[in-house]
């Protein structure tokens, strides 16, 4: 079972913004601290989300999987909150 919401959420913004550097600092942590949410993601699962080469990334299919569910369910967790802070 995933657990790490924030491993998710780099998930998804590494995803939208197309690298690890972009990710942390919509983030704010480190380059480092996105990497190590990836591979604790991809240790847990037991699967490879994200395929990197030096010059660029692009999402296995379990990624993108992953990411589109993760994108559904933290934007109707985002929402919920929102809505019980305004009420």
């Amino acid at each position: 079972m995933i657990r790490d919401i924030v491993a998710l959420r780099t998930l998804v913004a590494i995803a939208d913004g197309g690298s690890f550097s972009s990710a942390a600092a919509n983030l704010r942590i480190s380059r480092a601290m996105a990497s190590k949410h990836i591979a604790d993601l991809e240790a847990e699962l037991g699967v490879k989300l994200i395929n990197r080469t030096t010059r660029r990334l692009s999402l296995t299919e379990a990624g993108q999987q992953l990411t589109a569910a993760s994108r559904d369910m933290l934007d109707l967790l985002d929402t919920t909150e929102q809505d019980i802070r305004s009420s």
